[in-house]
């Protein structure tokens, strides 16, 4: 996430899916190893699937653009309820 292609491609896929399954997308803040979400969810369900759909659309955005294959993120995340 450090190249200025992969920033823009993250960015693009985020507004892509920012409102699905009932999931939306509030404010997000791009680091140089990780991604801070804020994000407003009918309920639990909505959440998981909201975010699931998310972090495969910008696993396959950051692939198209490095030429490779496979997981991009790790397969665990931090969730806070506000």
């Amino acid at each position: 996430m450090r190249c200025f292609e992969s920033r823009r491609v993250l960015v693009a896929a985020i507004a892509a899916g920012r409102d699905r399954f009932g999931c939306r997308i509030v404010h997000f803040s791009l680091q140089s190893n990780h991604v801070h979400l804020l994000c407003e969810a009918n309920d639990q369900v909505s959440l998981s699937r909201g975010l699931r759909g998310l972090v495969i659309r910008m696993a396959r955005a950051i692939n198209r653009v490095h030429g490779l294959r496979g997981p991009v993120w790790a397969g665990r995340y931090h969730a806070r309820i506000l």
